[in-house]
């Protein structure tokens, strides 16, 4: 969960993007989610999903 909606600070919840990827996941229609497992899913706002290995 993200840091402003009470996510946890911990290298658990980071994600390491640079600044245009950065900005991207604030844009409307994109989700970044990152799962239990250290795997990233980038939904576009196409409905594309990519998952990270």
């Amino acid at each position: 969960m993200p840091y402003q909606r009470s996510g946890d600070t911990n290298t658990a919840n980071l994600i390491g993007l640079c600044r245009r990827h950065h900005r991207t996941k604030h844009t409307p229609g994109w989700h970044f989610h990152l799962t239990d497992t250290g795997s990233l899913h980038i939904t576009t706002p196409t409905g594309h999903t990519y998952k990270s290995p």
